[in-house]
């Protein structure tokens, strides 16, 4: 998102996860490195905010994260 003089606009949020949900993340995200299917320098939050892109376009990924959430 674009403001009118050009300058990137970004909000700042935060997440409570447990520690093992965020480490079984990371494990993913550095399985998927490991295959080749994502680049070595790829972050978490580069990882987050393109899930956030993909679930703004599908509700029903939004749906079964929330799912997810409450198990």
């Amino acid at each position: 998102m674009e403001s009118g003089d050009g300058q990137d606009t970004k909000k700042n949020i935060s997440v409570r996860a447990s520690t093992e949900s965020v480490d079984e993340f990371d494990r993913t995200i550095k399985k998927a490195q490991i295959e080749g299917k994502i680049p070595m320098n790829v972050s978490r939050g580069q990882v987050i905010r393109g899930l956030m892109n993909l679930a703004a376009e599908d509700t029903e990924l939004v749906s079964e994260a929330v799912e997810a959430d409450s198990e």
